[in-house]
């Protein structure tokens, strides 16, 4: 065995050899219980975690404190209530309703109460319904702004402001138009007889005829209206009718005031009828009007629309001027 000397590192080692063992037993074993005391943390962690999952499945979920019950208090006067709809209106679920502010609280604003279409009037031109009317008057239907101007010169002296119309007294109701007939014990289905002047295809001069009418169901004027039948004079296949409202049918002419309608064969010429010579009298000869007049004419006063009453003598003139210049450009 080789000595040593006093002193040196072999010495030392020799010397402190239970010390040095102890020390490198610990050092050799502290990685493993690095390992172990890391198994022991992560074993217990893992069964707290199981322990608490155990027990939310058995207890449930935690139950909600309560809240204290809310004491409704009797609205003050400052209130304003929400607006109702009336019952008889619908209210259309059309989403989230705009709000509007009273007194700091959001309050609905109130929908339309009628959710119906606006009411259509036809067009006084050419019939179409519409909701179109005159911004003077409110009274007017036209279905485009060109039938509106076309019909200007017409409907001008009857166009009468709205604020006119409501500052203006009430006038009286004027009784119906048929309130003679139904004193008389007149009703529907009836007939009555009314004068007019006949046009004959051969005659050299009118003369005053009874043209009987028959009386229909009332329309939306609330009267009975008269359905004429010249049978007993004329005999027309298609009934063509001609308005007569002015002086003469030119625009500027003045208007009379009443109306006038003339009726006479719609297709004459067609089924091959001879010009009308009392026409041909009143005009001055053949050849003088702006079209052709042929087979029987009838002449009828106009009370109110579709009502009929006898003709007079102050008539014949503007039935002259439409005989002649009716349909001249």
């Amino acid at each position: 065995m080789p000595v040593h000397a006093q002193g040196s590192p072999f010495w030392l080692i020799a010397c402190n050899a239970p010390e040095v063992l102890l020390h490198l037993s610990m050092m050799s074993l502290l990685p493993v219980a690095i390992v172990l005391i890391a198994i022991i943390f992560l074993v217990s962690t893992l069964s707290a975690r199981a322990e608490k999952a155990d027990k939310a499945d058995t207890t449930g979920p935690p139950e909600k404190p309560q809240e204290p019950e809310k004491v409704e208090q009797p609205p003050s006067r400052k209130h304003t209530p929400e607006p109702s709809l009336s019952p008889q209106s619908t209210q259309v679920d059309t989403g989230p309703a705009p709000f509007h502010f009273v007194e700091g609280k959001a309050l609905p604003r109130p929908t339309s109460r009628s959710n119906t279409p606006p009411r259509r009037h036809p067009c006084r031109v050419c019939g179409v319904p519409s909701t179109k009317r005159c911004l003077r008057c409110k009274s007017a239907y036209y279905c485009s702004r060109e039938h509106s101007t076309q019909d200007w010169r017409a409907h001008r002296p009857h166009c009468l402001p709205t604020l006119a119309r409501s500052r203006s007294p009430p006038k009286a109701r004027p009784p119906p138009a048929d309130a003679e007939e139904r004193a008389r014990g007149l009703r529907p289905g009836d007939t009555v007889s009314v004068a007019a002047y006949f046009f004959g295809v051969d005659a050299d001069a009118p003369r005053r005829v009874q043209v009987s009418c028959t009386l229909r169901e009332p329309e939306e004027d609330g009267h009975m209206w008269h359905a004429p039948d010249f049978k007993e004079h004329a005999t027309w296949p298609a009934l063509g009718y001609v308005g007569v409202q002015r002086a003469s049918p030119a625009p500027e002419a003045p208007p009379l005031g009443r109306a006038l309608s003339l009726f006479f064969h719609e297709f004459g010429l067609l089924d091959g009828q001879r010009p009308n010579r009392c026409v041909e009298r009143l005009v001055g000869g053949p050849g003088r009007t702006a079209q052709s007049w042929v087979g029987d004419i009838i002449l009828l006063r106009e009370e109110r629309p579709d009502r009929y009453c006898d003709v007079a003598e102050e008539d014949l003139a503007p039935a002259i001027e439409y005989f002649r210049d009716y349909g001249r450009t």
